[in-house]
Formats: structure tokens, sequence, C-alpha cells
């Protein structure tokens, strides 16, 4: 048996704790059967919430964090055991208690829909509420191993921050989960493939879950000082951009605009790539000596490969932007005969017409690649996660109320110099995002020398 699961189970092995958590299931249990028969599936439902996203969520943050306090997790990393036990060890050994009170109360509400609707939706309420129990604790020992790379010393508010981001990821799930009212069928559209709405959710969770997990072993692989490749991370940045473009519901505000779907696939996996590569520039440790080594290494084809195994997470979710930047400039210089026989649709909305694509794309690579050299400059000496706090409020600003008073003052011309505009008459915005991003990198090289 899995010697770290042993160890955190043990540890979590007190008869007065499990014996409070049965109590609390039992009083929920009576208090929904004393109010009325309606009333014990909701509770059901949020105790198991509670259980398993609330408390598990804050053991699997503190299976990793709380070594680090303790001053144990150095020997951790030393001993013989591999990444994917120690992954399964603390995350189910350290939330043994939450799996417990999680799963009587998801018992309780699976015996209430068995009685009232059938047993036929059972295997599925199960699934859905193990995944979410694993995705949501999954997410904070995520953070949390994210955390210990970054900081030095570990105190509360990065312990709150990593179990957070498992709630955050547990109330993310329960939001999107489809919920049918008016009965009759109920169907999701993905790809032009209608699929039945829950079904679907509960595959989505599921492979997500799956994507969490390896996350977990990446890190935690990082972290035992195993080497990553960047092809696991480069599929799931693909994955990621291809299912985000799928989803036919971001389509239908677009269809009136003179649009085509294929377009606004393109641009809908350029925006997932984007948000893809701000955060994970900021949540990686930006290291001074890794990207002088890389820059080193550049100027050397032989040593093109040892850069791509060496590239951050970040550095593959800007490739992968300006790969979708680069289809959408070949998609724009088709001929409409040959999208035609592709299937692609109608002409793609270029300079010919008041939206522009190319222009939105262009200045949107050139913005972020801006914004990358900037939390590279911000760490150019010391990686400082205080310096990368004051960098995200300096570019929320710059974004968000710089555009503001510009629109407020009638001043719009100056608005593709600090955001990217989808308009013909803005493409200067492209030389001015792009002479931004030069000066950005030029000074993080200089940092960094």
């Amino acid at each position: 048996m899995n010697p770290e699961f042993v160890r955190n189970a043990w540890i979590e092995s007190r008869f007065h704790r499990f014996a409070l958590a049965t109590a609390a299931v039992g009083l929920i249990a009576l208090v929904g059967a004393a109010t009325s028969d309606s009333a014990l599936g909701p509770l059901g439902q949020a105790g198991a919430f509670v259980f398993l996203v609330f408390m598990g969520s804050h053991a699997a943050a503190l299976s990793i964090i709380g070594e680090v306090r303790n001053r144990t997790w150095d020997q951790q990393r030393l001993s013989a055991l591999d990444p994917w036990s120690m992954v399964w060890g603390k995350l189910l050994g350290a939330t043994l208690l939450a799996w417990f009170g999680g799963l009587l109360c998801v018992a309780i509400l699976l015996i209430d829909m068995a009685t009232s609707e059938g047993w036929s939706d059972v295997p599925r309420t199960l699934a859905k509420y193990v995944c979410l129990g694993v995705m949501a604790q999954g997410t904070a020992m995520l953070a949390a191993l994210v955390t210990i790379d970054r900081f030095e010393s570990v105190g509360r508010l990065q312990t709150f921050r990593a179990q957070l981001a498992g709630i955050g990821a547990g109330f993310a799930v329960a939001a999107a989960w489809p919920e049918n009212d008016a009965g009759g069928p109920f169907v999701a559209s993905w790809w032009g493939r209608a699929i039945d709405a829950e079904s679907f959710a509960l595959a989505s969770l599921a492979v997500f879950t799956g994507w969490v997990l390896v996350g977990c072993h990446r890190l935690m692989r990082r972290e035992l000082a195993v080497v990553n490749g960047p092809y696991v991370l480069m599929g799931f940045l693909a994955f990621l951009a291809a299912y985000v473009a799928g989803l036919d519901g971001l389509l239908e505000d677009w269809s009136d605009d003179g649009i085509h779907g294929a377009d606004m696939r393109l641009l809908i996996m350029l925006s997932t790539l984007v948000a893809a590569t701000l955060v994970l520039v900021v949540a990686e440790r930006k290291d001074p000596v890794l990207y002088r080594t890389m820059f080193l290494n550049l100027r050397r084809v032989r040593f093109w490969p040892r850069v791509l195994r060496e590239a951050q997470g970040w550095m593959l979710a800007w490739l992968g932007a300006a790969l979708v930047v680069a289809l959408i400039l070949l998609h724009a210089l088709l001929p409409e005969e040959m999208r035609d026989a592709l299937g692609l649709g109608g002409s793609l909305p270029t300079f010919d017409k008041d939206v522009s694509l190319v222009v939105l794309a262009l200045s949107a690579l050139g913005f972020l690649t801006r914004d990358c050299a900037l939390f590279v400059l911000c760490n150019g000496r010391r990686p400082s996660p205080r310096a990368d706090s004051a960098l995200i409020v300096a570019l929320v600003l710059g974004y968000v109320a710089t555009t503001w008073l510009l629109v407020l003052n009638d001043v719009e011309w100056l608005m593709p110099v600090f955001v990217p505009v989808p308009r013909v008459e803005f493409a200067y915005g492209i030389a001015a995002a792009w002479i931004e991003a030069a000066v950005a990198m030029w000074l993080a090289r200089r940092r960094l020398a």
C-alpha cells in the first residue's frame, strides 16, 4: 500500500472527528426528513459540497503547505516515493475525513433521488460528486505546489489563496452545471454536434479533473527534481483552445456581425491562449538564471531543442497564441474560392470591413509580448511576488482606467496605444503594440545581462 497514504490516513484517523462527521450527517438527514420529503435532497447536496469542496480543499492545501511549515517537506523530497505515490497519498489520505462525510451526504442524496425519481440517474450523480471532490481538492493541491515554488516563506495568506483556488473550482463547476427546469430534451452544442447537456458536462468535468491531476503530478515531479518535458503542457494548451473554441454558445452573440463561425473560433482560440499565457506568467517563478541560459542557447541552432525542453509554460502558451495569429493571417490571405473549397465559408472580415480580426490579432499578440516582457523585467534580478502584484495593478489600470478616460474625453484615436482595437482605421495600433513590446524586451534583456 502507498506509504504516504497510510501516513496521512493515520494522522486523519481520529475517532472523535469521524464521530462528529457522522453526527453532523445524521443531523442533516433528520432535519431533511422532519422538514419535508423535498428538503432531503438539497440538504444532502449542500452537505456534500461543504465536505468535499470546503473541507477537502482545506485539507489538500495543508497536505503540502503544512509539510513546509513543519519543516518536513525536504525530508519527503529526499524519500524514495515516486511523484504519483506522493500525489495520491496526500490527495486521498489527507482528505480522508472530507471524503467520509462527503460520501455519506452523497448517499443521502442518492437514496432520496432513487426513491423519488428512480435509479437511472444515480450512477451519473455519484460520478459527478466524485469528480467534483477530486477537482476541488486537486486544484487546491495544484495551487499549493505553485505557492511553495513561488514564495520563499509560506504564511496564512498564501495558504488561504491555495484553499480559495479549490473552493473557486468547486463553485465554477456548480455554476456551469446545466439545470433542465423545463423538462424535455436538453442538449449542448459543441463543434456543431448536439450532445446531451448533462452527459457533456459530466464528460467535461471528468476530462478537466484528469488534467488537474496531471498538473499535480508534473509539479510534484518538479519538486522531486525530476525533469519535465514540454509536450504534456503543449497538449493541454491545444486541448483547452480546441475545447473552448468548440462551444457553439459563444458564437451566438456574433452571428449578426457578419463574422463567420470559423473566424470566431480562431479568435476564441487566440483569446483562450492569451488568457493562459497571462495566468502562467503570473503563476510561474521567473528564474533569471534560466532566462540567461536560454538567451545563450538561442544563439546556436543545435541548442534549440534544449531551449524547448527548458521553456516555461507561459512561453509555450505564447507560442500557441502566435501560431493562432499565423492561422488568422493565412486565412485572410486565402482566396475566397479556396476558402469555399475548404468549407471555411465567406470572406474573412479584414481591411475591407469595419471589424478587422487581423488588426485585433496582431495588436493583441504585440501587447501580450509586451506584458510578458514586463513580468520578466520586474523579476530580472530577483524573483518577487510583490513585483508581480504591483505590475498586475498597473496593467489593469492601463487597460481599463486609461481606456475609460480616453473614451470619456472623446480621444479614441489614442486607444490603440493602450489596448487592441479591432478597427480598420486604427491599424496603426499594430505598430504601437510591437514598438512597446520591442522596448520592453530590450529593457528585460538588459536587466538579465
